[in-house]
């Protein structure tokens, strides 16, 4: 029997702990975006501390449940699987649990703050890239458990600098296309809500699968060097979360009526900010898989 043979209860460990705890991850992930999307359609991206609470307490959660994987990755496949869900849910508006947020948020703008990106299918291709490339991490160590590294120093050195400077310009990809898919006029705000301006912007399917993909393809990259996608995650997350909506916000160049570049950046950025901050949860497993397998591997000698 192999040193680092798994009892059957980490699978379960990981498969359990996902499936209590993604939904109310995924939930208020989605609750969060809408009220920040809504919120910068008026011109106050900063008015919504429960939506910028809510993604950073949803990211953390995702993060538990990737950590969870060091042993197993089925959490993070569970976690793909209710994002899938969760997200059709949403995306036909129920789960709306309004004291989480603080715009009143009706069916039609929960809807429309996840037709628009595809947010539902691009989580679920992030959280399924993160478990594959688990999953590869514990196959590569069951195959040589005696091993006290997964490849050689000078190969690893290679394979990661190859998948950093790869990552940069998918990344930087992914955030042009998401920035050309966003709403770019907010004058139906006033009289219709969100759903009124994400109605009079024609979708872009191709383009918001192709960012998934894109996502999916980064955070499947993590296998072999965390430096990419986590240097993408971060790359999303401090503009999106932070530097935009506080810069537009001092500045005073907030969203107004008329089709502008200025807008749609705007109304993407929290969208980019829930990207990059569930790509850097779920690719946190990846560190914590590899610590885990040399230790045990260290205490069966």
């Amino acid at each position: 029997m192999s040193k680092l043979s798994l009892p059957p209860g980490s699978a379960l460990r990981s498969a359990f702990f996902a499936a209590i705890f993604a939904p109310v991850a995924l939930i208020l992930m989605g609750m969060s975006l809408a009220d920040l999307q809504a919120r910068a359609a008026i011109g106050v991206p900063l008015a919504s501390v429960e939506g910028m609470i809510g993604m950073a307490f949803s990211a953390i959660i995702l993060g538990m449940i990737s950590i969870n994987c060091e042993r197993h990755s089925i959490g993070m496949f569970v976690a793909a699987a209710w994002a899938l869900i969760i997200g059709f849910l949403q995306t036909f508006g129920y789960l709306r649990i309004h004291f989480l947020v603080a715009a009143n948020l009706s069916a039609d703008d929960m809807s429309a703050a996840q037709r628009w990106n595809l947010y539902p299918v691009c989580v679920a291709a992030i959280l399924l890239g993160s478990g594959v490339a688990l999953a590869l991490t514990h196959r590569a160590r069951a195959k040589n458990p005696e091993a006290e590294e997964l490849m050689p120093f000078e190969r690893h050195q290679s394979e990661r600098i190859a998948v950093a400077v790869a990552s940069l310009p998918l990344g930087i990809g992914a955030l042009a296309l998401l920035i050309r898919c966003a709403p770019a006029d907010s004058l139906p705000m006033a009289a219709r809500g969100l759903s009124g301006v994400v109605a009079q912007t024609p979708l872009q399917p191709i383009l918001s699968a192709a960012v998934a993909e894109i996502l999916g393809l980064i955070a499947l990259a993590s296998r072999w060097s965390m430096i990419g996608p986590q240097v993408i995650a971060w790359t999303y997350i401090i503009p999106g979360f932070l530097l935009i909506p506080l810069g537009t916000t001092l500045t005073g160049v907030v969203v107004t009526p008329g089709h502008s570049l200025g807008t749609q950046v705007l109304m993407a950025a929290s969208t980019i900010a829930a990207y990059g901050m569930i790509l850097a949860a779920s690719t946190l497993g990846i560190y914590w898989a590899r610590r885990y397998a040399t230790n045990d591997s260290s205490s069966n000698d």
